[in-house]
């Protein structure tokens, strides 16, 4: 079987009234969907976002794509007994927000 990621581009509303988005993010998934729920649900925890009111999910895509992290590396983030989900933003972009939350501080 294929390693698959889901590449996808997500918004955020705070309670503050700030609102944050990001495009072409990747996630590492073991089938071959994945629920809007459950991507925002990894969103919130991987990024530790505070506060948040709606997670919207667009143009979400399964990719067949080598998985970022080996079985070391899913080892590290291992720690008493939780597991950690890892998003993926540390590839190039050309989109200018690639980099960053708009309106983050």
């Amino acid at each position: 079987m294929s390693e698959k990621r889901v590449r996808f581009d997500f918004e955020v509303d705070f309670f503050q009234w700030w609102r944050g988005q990001r495009q072409d993010s990747r996630l590492d998934i073991d089938s071959d969907e994945i629920s809007n729920d459950a991507l925002a649900g990894h969103i919130i925890q991987d990024l530790s976002l505070p506060m948040v009111a709606e997670v919207r999910v667009l143009d979400k895509k399964i990719i067949n794509e080598p998985h970022k992290r080996g079985l070391k590396a899913e080892k590290e983030v291992v720690s008493d007994s939780k597991k950690s989900i890892i998003i993926d933003l540390s590839h190039n972009s050309s989109h200018p927000y690639s980099r960053r939350l708009v309106g983050a501080p």
